[in-house]
């Protein structure tokens, strides 16, 4: 078994996220007990979202951050003072240096499918190398490419 840093749940061992609250497993922690995080979790899901039906992946730190089902995921970098928590949060050095703002897009999911949506960010998000006009939503397929500024991620479906 599997305990998430994030809740405590014990999961399966085979299991990518926490069954109970979305979070990723660190693969290194697979059977090693790990203490509650409690308030020092890096993801906290709405209760409106469903099961993890996708992920994006940071390419340059092979980071997984999970997409519900029934809910909108923010893109961007965390202010503590500002209380702004994003779902998908790049909130390192390099996601700064490479230009993502605080709120700089969101993935939304809706009719079966997942759609990035722009937020009027300062330095512009693609998809597969095109830029996003702010504010209009664009379906996401597996595999494509997101740049939010220079950062880039991955969008993958589950099975």
């Amino acid at each position: 078994m599997t305990r998430c840093p994030n809740c405590g749940h014990k999961n399966p061992e085979i299991a990518n996220y926490c069954e109970n609250c979305g979070q990723t497993l660190d693969r290194s922690q697979r059977g090693v007990p790990s203490a509650y995080a409690g308030a020092g979790a890096t993801f906290t899901p709405s209760a409106s979202t469903g099961a993890v039906r996708a992920v994006l992946r940071s390419v340059s730190t092979g980071k997984e951050y999970p997409l519900y089902c029934g809910g909108e995921s923010l893109i961007g970098r965390g202010d503590p003072v500002r209380g702004l928590r994003p779902e998908v949060e790049l909130s390192d050095g390099v996601a700064r240096a490479k230009g993502v703002s605080r709120s700089h897009a969101k993935i939304v999911y809706d009719s079966g499918s997942f759609r990035v949506i722009d937020l009027n960010s300062a330095n512009s998000t693609y998809l597969n190398g095109n830029r996003l006009t702010p504010q209009q939503a664009y379906e996401l397929n597996d595999g494509d490419e997101l740049k939010l500024g220079e950062y880039e991620l991955t969008f993958r479906l589950l099975s």
